[in-house]
């Protein structure tokens, strides 16, 4: 039985993806603007994906799930809180990778520097699950009840303006926008160091894709880790490259990845490890908060990836 395993499967593997239709064209991946994100653009830039995968930027994450949930795209890279709604209303999708976990990387800040709590305090957060989570996270540490502050629905493009013209008193921020405001003055209230693991962002694809163009997503795995490879041996080369792309000075580079912790394959393999996962856990604390807040209809349920997705050289 041993022999069998180790000889045959790996052939019927073979010859099961070989199977499969594929119509030629590459894999299509979207993100919004996010330093967690930014190893699948330097791949592509490296030219390690080939014509397998287009890496495309969209406005907002509301653009990319918007054109995930349309057939628009194979990949997408989300918060988990947008995998959830996504998957709420009907997309069926897979996890891929995790791409990143915030560790400071979200933040609540104010530009008051005599505030010392969010009790009394107008707070601007943009209107989606992930800026409750956050807050609620937020509130629940600093024991402030929702009801004793004002939330304003605030876009994240208005948070230096809305803070600056004393609009709001603090805002819901993240990646690069809390460095900028760090510039600016700004100081922390609260942030995800005091809840690893609250934000997670995944790179998920539509499960037909996957069934249907595995290949490509082997590629897609095995580029995106070869592009990690080369920011550690090409360190100087890969900050300039993200510098441009986030309009960020060498500075606040560093110092918007160290809000971020980017996981190896070796720990992805561990996120998906196990039944429930970690990462199956992870899903079902912010499909909680969502259910609790109303944020999100019916049950989704979490699944881990294919094994063999995970099978390359990190």
């Amino acid at each position: 039985m041993t022999f069998l395993k180790r000889f045959l499967v790996p052939w019927l593997l073979i010859l099961t993806l070989g199977c499969q239709v594929d119509d030629g064209r590459p894999l299509r991946v979207a993100t919004n603007l996010w330093p967690g994100y930014e190893p699948l653009y330097l791949a592509q830039y490296l030219g390690v994906f080939g014509k397998n995968v287009e890496v495309i930027q969209l406005s907002s994450a509301t653009e990319v799930m918007r054109a995930m949930a349309h057939g628009n795209l194979d990949v997408a890279a989300l918060t988990l809180d947008e995998v959830i709604s996504l998957m709420a209303q009907g997309v069926e999708l897979e996890p891929i990778l995790v791409m990143d976990y915030s560790r400071g990387g979200d933040a609540v800040v104010t530009l008051n520097d005599q505030v010392e709590s969010l009790l009394g305090l107008r707070v601007g957060v943009e209107n989606t699950a992930l800026g409750a989570i956050v807050l609620t996270e937020a509130l629940q540490q600093q024991g402030v009840a929702t009801a004793d502050i004002e939330v304003v629905s605030v876009s994240p493009d208005d948070h230096e303006r809305v803070l600056s013209a004393g609009v709001v008193d603090a805002v819901v921020t993240f990646e690069p926008r809390l460095t900028r405001l760090l510039a600016m003055g700004g100081k922390v209230l609260f942030d995800t160091r005091q809840a690893p693991e609250l934000v997670v962002d995944v790179l998920v694809a539509r499960k037909e894709s996957v069934a249907s163009q595995p290949r490509k997503f082997k590629h897609l795995v095995e580029g995106y880790f070869e592009a990690r490879k080369y920011m550690v041996s090409h360190h100087s080369e890969s900050e300039v490259f993200f510098s441009k792309r986030l309009k960020l000075d060498k500075k606040q580079l560093q110092q918007a990845f160290q809000g971020l912790y980017l996981p190896t394959l070796e720990d992805n393999k561990n996120w998906f490890t196990g039944q429930p996962s970690p990462y199956q856990k992870s899903f079902r604390r912010v499909l909680d908060v969502m259910l609790s807040h109303e944020l999100v209809d019916g049950n989704p349920q979490a699944e881990n990836p294919p094994a063999w997705l995970l099978e390359v050289s990190g």
